[in-house]
């Protein structure tokens, strides 16, 4: 391999670790926004990786008011942080 090859390489890998912390902070502060409850429930089943019946005994509410509050919170994040659609101008 090349210097210009490992070069090329390392800045990849700079780019992408950039690229990954950027989106990182961007779902942090998207899931910031939510509503409490829904905050909550994303950060046990989505992040912490409970089931929704450990998640909803956690938080002393009912399976169906998780699973609503996920839902509710995948809808928001999933418009919140998909990637902006680029638009062709018409000449």
């Amino acid at each position: 391999m090349s210097t210009n090859e490992t070069s090329a390489s390392g800045e990849e890998e700079v780019i992408a670790r950039v690229d990954a912390q950027q989106a990182m902070s961007a779902a942090l502060s998207a899931v910031a926004r939510l509503p409490q409850g829904q905050q909550d429930a994303v950060n046990l089943v989505l992040w912490s990786g409970l089931s929704y019946e450990d998640a909803a005994q956690a938080l002393g509410v009912p399976v169906g008011t998780v699973r609503s509050r996920i839902a509710r919170a995948r809808a928001a994040l999933g418009t919140s942080l998909a990637p902006a659609t680029v638009t062709k101008e018409s000449p």
